[in-house]
């Protein structure tokens, strides 16, 4: 099977895997917050998101660790995985104690209290799930992967579209969130098992310092990554209570649906960069800069579509009145959506050429700045002031990232297919303001199909096309000229 056959599975597979992580939260969520309300849905997603925060702690940057680990190094399988698994398990347990501490101890009402419970076993299955699946695919077994992710999520639609029919109350379904993470390890580690016959979760750790190294910025990185876009939730808890969070997490729960693009890439491409970037420096560059190019592309339309037609859009999927605050937060976070996208590909060549101390000091650095800036402003102007912030640090973010592949940034922005986006991209905008198009259906297949136009005829050249879609083509375009 040649390289590029196997990362268009991979890429195949972890659009599987992904969507259907996404696709179920998206839905999960717009029931909750569709059916309970603002109030309910602010109490909900603050224990969710309390979790998700200390999931990061138990993840500590072990499963992108361990994943580009094994994929360098495949025979050493078993120590590789016992040596990380170690860490790993001591992380999980400690943030697992935070979460029922702070559900005994924490000041709000019994309902928030049980929920924080009931998420705290959420939390310890969905980190153990985490850290098998990373293993799977740092054997590039992107399938068994896609098979975990489909069982867990569907489950998670099927259970929670049952429970609102029959009106559960809100706890119910936390405890359908916690059994679906349950079913996911469960499985996962039987797949693990075949790939790693002589597996052992023994803790043993190894006197490796450039392990620990690595542990620490890939710890660090992914804690404080993560910190920067949740820790306004908890603010905004704190400062303006469970409706403003309610109203923020609206927007924030419907912005994942797009960012399953980014997310699919760097899944797919993660172990292939890593050994590219070990092995030929070449064909790391060049599928790092068609990695960019489809980002670019798709970032356009997206960010169009949610800038021109916010109101709609919350409208369509929360109804009427109780979600209006939603829609300026949504128009601004498609800037957010642009960010992401347009300088994903920056952060990924970090990690991927062993620079990931770079981004642990730039997303350190980004979530201090976050903090100060939500508890200066969300007291006066609100939760639109969290938007805001939110747009001002992952801007932040990417220019570092961007800074440190300064000539690439030249080279792959300044250029004529690049200019004809942004002309296209105005010259919608423009028409959008003097002849508006009032349908959303319309405006946005309207855009749709215009960008897709553009992009297979002028913007991907003969060789993109190629790899794309050709199932028999190799990476000759990505060997040395």
């Amino acid at each position: 099977m040649t390289e590029a056959i196997r990362i268009k599975k991979n890429s195949f597979f972890s659009l599987i895997s992904i969507a259907s992580r996404l696709v179920a939260n998206v839905i999960v969520f717009w029931l909750i917050a569709r059916i309970y309300g603002p109030e309910n849905f602010g109490i909900f997603t603050f224990a969710h998101t309390t979790a998700t925060i200390l999931i990061l702690l138990a993840d500590f940057g072990f499963d992108i660790l361990l994943t580009t680990e094994l994929s360098k190094n495949i025979s050493d399988a078993k120590n590789i995985f016992q040596n990380i698994f170690s860490y790993k398990i001591i992380f999980s347990l400690v943030a697992f104690s935070i979460m029922m501490l702070l559900a005994l101890f924490y000041n709000s009402s019994n309902d928030t209290n049980t929920f924080l419970i009931v998420f705290s076993f959420f939390l310890l299955f969905t980190t153990l799930t985490n850290f098998s699946t990373a293993a799977i695919r740092g054997f590039e077994k992107f399938s068994l992967d896609s098979i975990v992710s489909i069982l867990m999520n569907f489950s998670l639609i099927i259970f929670v579209i049952v429970a609102t029919i029959y009106k559960f109350n809100l706890i119910s379904i936390a405890v359908i969130f916690t059994f679906t993470r349950l079913i996911g390890f469960i499985l996962a580690t039987k797949y693990l098992r075949k790939l790693i016959p002589d597996l052992s979760y023994k803790i043993v750790f190894a006197k490796n310092s450039e392990l620990q190294k690595k542990v620490m910025i890939f710890g660090l990185n992914l804690l404080f990554t993560n910190l920067v876009f949740q820790q306004d939730t908890l603010l905004i808890s704190f400062f303006l209570g469970n409706k403003a969070v309610g109203i923020y997490q609206a927007v924030f729960k419907l912005i994942v649906l797009p960012l399953i693009i980014p997310e699919i890439l760097n899944f797919s491409l993660l172990p292939v960069l890593s050994r590219y970037f070990e092995n030929d420096y070449s064909k790391a560059m060049k599928l790092s800069y068609l990695m960019n190019k489809i980002l670019y592309i798709t970032a356009f339309p997206i960010v169009l579509i949610f800038y021109l037609y916010p109101a709609e859009i919350v409208h369509l999927l929360y109804g009427k009145i109780r979600y209006d605050e939603s829609i300026p937060i949504l128009k601004i976070f498609a800037f957010n959506i642009f960010v992401r996208f347009v300088f994903e590909t920056f952060g990924l060549m970090l990690t991927t050429s062993n620079r990931q101390i770079i981004r642990m000091y730039t997303v350190i650095a980004a979530s201090i700045i976050s903090i100060v800036l939500n508890i200066v402003f969300l007291p006066k102007y609100g939760v639109i002031a969290a938007a805001y912030i939110s747009l001002i640090t992952i801007t932040f973010i990417f220019s570092i990232y961007t800074i440190y592949s300064l000539d690439l940034f030249r080279k792959w922005f300044f250029n004529k297919q690049n200019l004809l986006i942004i002309i296209i991209s105005s010259l919608i905008l423009y028409f959008s303001k003097y002849y508006p198009i009032n349908s959303l259906y319309i405006g946005a297949a309207l855009i749709l199909i215009v960008f897709t136009v553009v992009a297979f005829v002028f913007y991907f050249n003969e060789n993109d096309r190629k790899f794309l879609f050709s199932s028999d083509f190799s990476f000759k375009f990505l060997g040395k000229n």
